[in-house]
């Protein structure tokens, strides 16, 4: 046990050694996102305090599997509108699996769905951005439908299904707008705006995000109120709460994508700088 997990650390090290140089072989993209040794063992920690510790009693095994995988795909496309139903169909062959890989300390797949994911939404959100920035007309006087309703949602079945059915949820929000008053031009500009934002948010998720996603899924498993933050992600969300930066010395908040100070500490940094 002790050798395989020796062999594992070694594999693991000389991947992010050579990881670059072997995407760009592979044809995988250099901001592909991987788990790290740290990650796989804190994974094997967390799975054996869920099992042995939490209240609720579960078995691992392949019908939690199973669970486990949609859960995920459902917490990073809850709405249905990034991934096709080819991917879902490929994620499938993992369903019965995950629960050995969690125990092998294996991360991967969880890691490869995310980069789908990413790679999906990118490429989305780029599409729209060029459709707005483009001369497409919004046909205004075409009668067509749109479901809103999250519980109806459905994945496109490819590519192709999934471009048309974008156009429509973007023409909807572009009617929302203008129907709110907003003149054509400044609608294009706000959706605009809208989704290159979100392209930006999502190219800063790191490793990191991609474990946290994972782990607070298969601590959901457990109990809803059961979750992971990471060690970065616990700090935020302390900050969040107490509205105050440690070493700072100030409330922040942040409006129109720029961040603001709203209200100083007395005795603090900025304080005595006197800014």
């Amino acid at each position: 046990m002790l050798i395989t997990l020796r062999l594992f650390l070694v594999i693991q090290f000389l991947f992010f050694c050579f990881g670059a140089n072997a995407n760009e072989i592979n044809g995988v993209p250099k901001d592909y996102l991987s788990f790290s040794p740290k990650q796989a063992e804190t994974s094997s920690e967390i799975l054996k305090k869920l099992t042995t510790k939490h209240f609720r009693k579960q078995k691992v095994n392949d019908q939690f599997s199973k669970k486990f995988l949609f859960e995920y795909l459902d917490a990073l496309d809850p709405t249905k509108s990034y991934f096709h139903q080819e991917d879902i169909d490929e994620f499938k062959r993992w369903e019965d699996k995950l629960d050995d890989m969690l125990s092998a300390k294996d991360l991967s797949v969880g890691f490869l769905i995310f980069n789908r994911f990413k790679d999906r939404v990118t490429k989305q959100l780029q599409a729209n951005i060029d459709l707005l920035e483009g001369d497409f007309i919004f046909d205004l006087t075409k009668d067509e439908v749109i479901s809103l309703d999250i519980e109806d949602a459905q994945w496109q079945p490819n590519k192709k299904k999934s471009s048309e059915h974008w156009q429509r949820k973007v023409k909807e929000a572009y009617l929302r707008l203008i129907l709110n008053e907003k003149e054509p031009e400044a609608a294009r500009e706000q959706l605009t705006k809208r989704y290159k934002n979100q392209k930006k948010r999502l190219k800063q998720n790191d490793s990191e995000d991609v474990f946290q996603i994972y782990m607070s899924v298969l601590a959901g498993m457990f109990d809803p109120h059961t979750s992971y933050l990471a060690p970065s992600a616990k700090e935020r969300f302390d900050q969040n709460i107490s509205g105050k930066f440690e070493g700072i010395g100030a409330r922040l908040s942040k409006r129109n994508q720029e961040i603001e100070i709203v209200e100083v500490i007395s005795g603090g940094p900025v304080w005595r700088d006197k800014l």
